[in-house]
């Protein structure tokens, strides 16, 4: 289910996107391909997609740093200053160790050595504690370290350094020079020599054709990479010899080299840090020429240029076969295709075809057309042209018409030709050919597209074509196109699997999949026809600048990314174990760790199943996250395919005021605070009622006492004339006029029957209302007691009175009724209703009827709406001359003590 409808989510635009570097002078790696890179502002750390500083991440100080090393998941970080840093790349946790002065640093398993001008300082990483190692009135010149051993290059020689003991490599006066560690001795460059010491052997040896030997590395198994001004050279370990030089695609000096857990090379430069060789070994090919096509000849390897034929002489160096070039032409020519056939080498160029004996070294000129490519079939040697179609040449030189093919091609430009079973394939400017020799029947696939060659298979036929890709037909199936490079040059087969020579690299078709791979390190080179060759065990590939060996080169697959950082509150993460957000926002990085091509994938997201979305960089950034658990998953998309998928799980905990324990203290509050308003209220009303009862008592003694007095009056003036007579009775009204609501407001029966009363009430009733009255009383005969017929009184007084002064009724009924043991008492209106002031009693009224309803326990209910009032009183029946409950109840008890 979506729990999502809008997600503020977006790329990342932070410092961890792009950064200008200066001043870089130390790089390191750890197990999960992360690079740390030391620099004017600090330390930063590299994934391939984003620099993130752990000035802000782990608290490191942001200044100058001059060298940096890593144990495991500790880095120790050497400021310009003298201060020493350690870092927990776990905790991201950093606190300063040591303050010297030095410049390089360099770690074994239980120390790291600082270099001082003139000392070496070692600090014991269990214990922290410095103590100086070396110290010379002679200048100290280089150090590193490889597991428990440190080397260490003064002005007076090359020493060992071993628990603690210095001892000598080798004593001789420098100027000059540079080390590297390896894993049982010593590679360095003094005096212009080069030289290595092995511990195991206890020998030196050296190689005095080496004149300048820079930023020294070792690399697994037995490789060292150093720099020559504006070349990265390799050499092996075992005698010293160099195997390749130049082997950096771009001239730069660089400042250090790398290697890191993959055995890849990298170069640091003032502000860059960019692979070198990242498995893929290339050799510089410096010989000016737009493109290169190879060869193996006699064990030789030989490059068709646009400038001649040239022979790898050694290491890079290619020299120009001129006993060949002179037969083939005195005049500048290009060489567009080799092929062995027939004991010799055919070669095509711009100005025709070219038979070379290798034997007798005799060259034959075979054809004269421009030659795109070549093939044997059948022992035969079939030439594709640029416009005279297919030319076949037999072994002894002869050319051979064939006009069937000819005039079948849908044109004369060929760029290749194939065979297979009874089947010839023509790639062709207008789309690719396919004959059956058997009846010499034709099928054409893409007309008027440029098709470059063609691939048979156990599964089907490929076709590559110069503008829109790799085609595919299964046996029995229909073409469809291929995920790949726009532009494909040609196919060659190697190790079951298709290379492709394009305008962008290198790619790979690996068997029964549906799209190409790109070779690492090729993006940026072209390749031509010709310049893909298996020879023996190895495949090469030749641009216009180097010739690469990609016999072990893994092509780029679509890996799982990783989540690289997580930022939440404030606080960056490396380790991602139970992620809680006190907040609603959190920044993720994301990588593919593809550090040659890095821009070749791209990044998808799926938020808790709400469907994948494209990512505009390596990144996000969620906010407005409700509390709760997130699963994200990530994954790599290249081309329509995608990676595996990496799930990155956390949990965004609610605000302190929305916690269960919030929640709770919450309701317990409000409970408190109803209750307490509750009883405030209750005293409230009471209070009321309080006062309205004293105020009713003290109008009632003062009219009393009025009354009384004006009846003393009257009685004297009644004594009088006739004048005092009738200001007696004036004061005999008035005296009733106050003694009556007295009377009435008690609502006292006095000696009257019930039913009189209730007769006299109808009356008064008539007397002060236009009312429809319908009064009814029928309990027969019955008997009962007087204090109950008062009350019934009461409450029947009561409730008409109310109705008389507040309900502005038309129509106005009671019903006093006996029903077994109870007496019902119903007053009914059809008024406005009772007012809230009404129903909190505040009235005598009211107030009296409720607790003549308390006395009895009877049951009282009060329905009031704009339709009118309805009060129902049940009193239980007291009769006279019939006992209680009570004094039933009271007498069984007496009998059974008796």
């Amino acid at each position: 289910m979506r729990i999502f409808v809008f997600l503020f989510l977006t790329a990342l635009s932070l410092q961890l996107q792009a950064f200008q570097f200066e001043h870089l002078n130390g790089v390191v790696h750890d197990s999960n391909d992360n690079f740390y890179l030391s620099s004017h502002n600090g330390v930063y750390r590299y994934d391939g997609r984003h620099f993130l500083p752990l000035s802000k991440a782990a608290g490191l100080p942001s200044g100058l740093v001059r060298d940096i090393k890593l144990k495991h998941k500790t880095l120790f970080s050497l400021y310009s200053n003298g201060d020493v840093w350690v870092t927990n790349l776990t905790s991201l946790e950093s606190k300063k160790i040591a303050s010297v002065e030095a410049t390089k640093l360099a770690l074994t398993n239980s120390s790291l050595f600082t270099l001082g001008k003139y000392d070496v300082k070692r600090i014991d990483l269990d214990s922290g504690v410095v103590s100086t190692i070396y110290s010379s009135s002679s200048r100290v010149l280089d150090i590193d370290a490889f597991a428990n051993l440190a080397y260490l290059m003064t002005r007076d020689g090359v020493f060992i350094v071993q628990d603690g003991v210095i001892k000598t490599v080798e004593a001789l006066s420098i100027d000059n020079g540079n080390l590297a560690a390896t894993p049982h001795g010593v590679v360095y460059f003094v005096n212009n020599r080069l030289s290595y010491f092995s511990t195991l052997q206890q020998q030196l040896i050296s190689n005095m054709e080496i004149h300048n030997a820079d930023n020294i590395v070792f690399a697994a198994p037995y490789f060292i990479y150093f720099t020559d001004n504006d070349s990265v050279n390799e050499i092996t370990l075992s005698d010293l010899n160099i195997t390749r030089t130049g082997i950096n695609t771009k001239k730069k000096n660089y400042s250090k080299l790398h290697v890191d857990g993959k055995n890849r090379v990298w170069g640091l430069g003032l502000n860059t840090f960019e692979p070198i060789e990242v498995g893929l070994k290339s050799s510089e090919l410096s010989l000016g020429s737009k493109y290169n096509v190879l060869e193996g000849v006699a064990g030789e390897l030989w490059v068709g240029t646009t400038k001649g034929i040239f022979q790898k002489a050694d290491r890079n160096h290619f020299e120009p076969l001129t006993w060949l070039n002179n037969q083939i032409s005195a005049q500048a020519f290009e060489v567009t295709a080799f092929q062995l056939f027939n004991r010799g080498l055919a070669i095509g160029t711009n100005v025709g075809t070219y038979f070379v004996d290798l034997a007798s070294k005799k060259v034959t000129k075979v054809h004269d057309d421009y030659v795109l490519n070549f093939s044997v079939i059948d022992n035969n040697l079939h030439i594709a042209t640029n416009g005279y179609g297919v030319v076949e040449v037999d072994s002894h030189l002869e050319l051979i018409v064939d006009k069937k093919l000819r005039q079948l091609l849908p044109s004369l430009e060929v760029l290749d030709i194939n065979h297979s079973g009874n089947y010839i394939y023509a790639s062709t400017k207008q789309g690719l050919l396919i004959v059956d020799t058997q009846d010499w029947t034709r099928s054409l696939f893409e007309d008027g597209v440029v098709v470059t060659d063609s691939y048979v298979t156990e599964e089907g036929l490929f076709a590559a074509t110069y503008g829109k890709g790799v085609w595919f037909k299964p046996n029995n199936g229909v073409w469809q196109k291929l995920s790949s490079p726009n532009f494909v040059k040609e196919f060659v087969e190697f190790n079951d699997n298709l290379y492709l020579a394009t305008n962008n690299g290198v790619h790979i078709i690996e068997r029964g999949a549906d799209h190409t791979k790109l070779v690492p390190g090729t993006k940026a080179h072209s390749f031509t026809i010709g310049s893909l060759k298996v020879l023996g065990d190895k495949l090469y590939a030749a641009s216009s600048d180097f010739i690469f060996e990609l016999t072990t080169v893994p092509s780029v697959d679509l890996y799982a990314p990783k989540v690289t950082s997580v930022t939440l509150d404030g606080k960056t993460y490396l380790e991602f174990s139970e992620l809680v957000s006190q907040h609603s926002a959190i920044e993720i990085t994301i990588s593919d760790y593809n550090f040659v091509d890095q821009h070749v994938n791209s990044f998808e997201a799926n938020i808790n199943d709400t469907g994948w979305q494209k990512l505009l960089a390596a990144g996000m950034q969620l906010s407005n996250l409700k509390p709760g658990g997130y699963d994200i998953l990530f994954r790599v998309e290249n081309k329509g395919r995608y990676g595996d998928v990496t799930a990155l799980t956390f949990n965004v905990a609610a605000p302190w005021y929305s916690t269960p324990l919030a929640i709770s203290m919450y309701a317990t509050l409000i409970f408190i605070l109803v209750i307490a308003i509750s009883v405030y209220i209750y005293i409230w009303v009471q209070s009321f009622h309080k006062v309205f009862r004293n105020n009713q008592r003290q109008y009632q003694k003062e009219d009393l006492s009025d009354a009384v007095l004006k009846v003393a009056e009257a009685k004297k003036l009644c004594r009088g004339n006739d004048i005092m007579i009738s200001e007696g009775l004036d004061k005999l009204d008035q005296a009733l006029l106050k003694l009556e609501p007295l009377a009435r407001g008690h609502a006292a029966l006095g000696k009257e029957k019930l039913s009189v009363a209730i007769g006299m009430l109808q009356a008064h009733c008539s007397y002060m209302s236009d009312m429809e009255l319908n009064f009814n009383i029928s309990i027969g005969e019955t008997q009962l007691k007087k204090q109950l017929e008062k009350d019934i009184y009461s409450v029947t007084y009561h409730c008409i009175d109310n109705a008389l002064k507040h309900s502005k009724a038309t129509q106005l009924s009671l019903s006093i009724s006996k029903q077994q043991d109870q007496i019902h008492v119903i007053i009914s209106d059809n008024g406005k209703g009772m007012a809230l002031y009404s129903r909190l009693h505040f009235g005598l009224g009211i107030y009296t009827i409720k607790q003549i309803a308390k006395s009895y326990k009877a049951k009282l209910s009060i329905k009031s709406s704009k339709k009118g009032t309805a009060i129902r009183f049940v009193f239980p029946l007291l009769e006279i001359g019939r006992p209680s409950k009570e004094e039933i109840q009271k007498e069984v008890l007496e009998r059974m003590k008796d």
